[in-house]
């Protein structure tokens, strides 16, 4: 990882929260919390993918337990299950998987059930069957973009090492070619 990369981040990262800062004031102290830790996640994608994607999480249990709304800092879970796929090791790069899939149906129960019942309100539906759907709605939403941002990751990782191995097949019959 060169400095470079690294000031990037930092600098993506700090202007991700200074976009995000005007509704994060909005909504007190949880809110702000919240984009730190997800401003955060993004300033160390890429140095520390598992670090990242736990302070993710823990940006995310902080908004769930503060009964908070979706905001714009959420956007930044995408940067971090990318990076999860695009730079994490064997075992962090599926744990970014799976924590789409885990994350996802978390997301749909806090927004269909829990954060309606906090907010006196009747979970989003009148009834039983408007319920599913909206949940499985929200379910297969949240999946999608949430999966698309890893494989997305995924992606560019399976390019980047097509290129690399390219680049190394290409040096060693450089070097027999001189060899002979």
């Amino acid at each position: 990882m060169t400095r470079g990369r690294i000031t990037t981040d930092i600098v993506l990262a700090v202007v991700f929260a200074l976009v995000c800062l005007p509704f994060a004031w909005l909504g007190g102290a949880p809110d702000f919390a919240a984009l730190v830790l997800f401003s955060a996640a993004l300033a160390v994608r890429r140095l520390s993918p598992a670090w990242s994607l736990g302070i993710a999480w823990a940006a995310a249990v902080l908004q769930m337990v503060t009964l908070r709304d979706l905001q714009l800092y959420d956007v930044a879970v995408l940067g971090v299950l990318y990076s999860t796929a695009a730079h994490g090791g064997r075992l962090v790069k599926w744990l970014g998987l799976v924590s789409a899939g885990v994350g996802a149906l978390i997301a749909t129960g806090y927004l269909a059930v829990v954060k309606p019942l906090f907010d006196q309100a009747a979970p989003i539906g009148d009834n039983a069957w408007s319920l599913l759907f909206t949940a499985g709605f929200l379910f297969v939403a949240s999946i999608a973009v949430l999966v698309l941002a890893w494989t997305t990751g995924l992606l560019v990782r399976s390019v980047r090492d097509t290129r690399e191995v390219r680049r190394r097949e290409e040096a060693a019959n450089r070097e027999r070619e001189l060899v002979a």
